[in-house]
């Protein structure tokens, strides 16, 4: 598979294909276009008899449906669809496929501006308009898929989101966008609380952390990691205060350092709030904000 290959499958964002960079009419078959998703996320060829039974398995005819299906692929992907009397495949190095080349430069050191861009290509629920409920085996092949991506996702999201030639407002985006897609990761939250309290201070990062609280509460998610983390920064925090002021005290001969200077704990609560908030994506106006 190379980036010059004629033929380019996508299924990121929605399956289309495009040849020669003319993007192309897909088969009016549900079923059809699921099987060719299914050929090009799989690399390895696949048996005629698996396939039939895995989409026509109910049709009176399920190798007849195959070939039919098989005949209006031929159409769109020439040379590039291997059939034989046993399996079928796709030549890879014949065509590019959008979520190979994702995973692809996971694996090297693809440059901070370049995984901005894949990750940009990601959004839940993932691979849309590849469902075929009729299928039941598929479908759940398809769900397997689906969870490999939002892994794949939280990954990209954890490595742009540290990233610290990024100015700390897109870091913040980026690390809500994490907590969106891992809306139970410490991680995502603990460095989310912390680039909120860089760049907005304590009050901010204190109304944040009790927002991810309740939604975690109302997830069902332990929250003690997430009270352990919010201690230590805000802790850290008062004590890097503190030591300010009292350097600012020290240059000014006669002023006494007050009970300001040292800082004041911050409270946890004890009890979480009954107000329920929910995540967002920060662009989006859909149901969930954390700002």
């Amino acid at each position: 598979m190379t980036d010059i290959a004629p033929i380019r499958i996508n299924v990121l964002n929605g399956l289309s294909l495009e040849v020669n960079g003319a993007r192309q009419p897909l088969p009016s078959s549900r079923k059809t276009r699921a099987l060719l998703a299914y050929l090009a996320l799989n690399p390895r060829h696949q048996r005629r008899a698996r396939l039939s039974a895995l989409f026509w398995e109910h049709n009176s005819d399920p190798r007849a449906a195959l070939r039919w299906a098989l005949s209006k692929l031929r159409a769109l992907l020439g040379d590039a669809l291997i059939v034989n009397n046993s399996e079928i495949a796709l030549d890879r190095n014949r065509l590019s496929i959008d979520l190979v080349k994702l995973s692809t430069m996971l694996d090297t050191d693809a440059s901070p501006e370049r995984l901005r861009a894949l990750e940009s290509s990601l959004e839940p629920p993932y691979l849309g308009d590849l469902d075929c409920e009729a299928c039941p085996v598929y479908q759940l092949w398809l769900e397997s898929e689906r969870s490999l991506l939002r892994d794949t996702h939280r990954e990209l999201l954890k490595r742009i989101a540290c990233d610290t030639e990024l100015d700390s407002r897109s870091l913040e985006s980026y690390a809500q966008r994490w907590l969106t897609v891992a809306p139970g990761s410490i991680e995502a939250a603990s460095t989310l609380l912390a680039q909120r309290l860089q760049r907005d201070g304590l009050n901010a990062a204190q109304n944040l952390f009790e927002q991810i609280r309740r939604n975690w509460l109302q997830l069902g998610v332990d929250d003690g990691e997430l009270l352990l983390c919010w201690r230590k920064l805000s802790g850290d925090a008062l004590s890097t205060r503190a030591a300010a002021s009292v350097n600012r005290a020290t240059l000014s001969p006669g002023r006494p350092v007050t009970e300001a200077d040292s800082g004041q704990k911050l409270a946890l609560p004890d009890k979480p709030s009954l107000a329920i908030l929910g995540f967002t994506d920060l662009d989006s106006a859909g149901p969930t904000a954390l700002t």
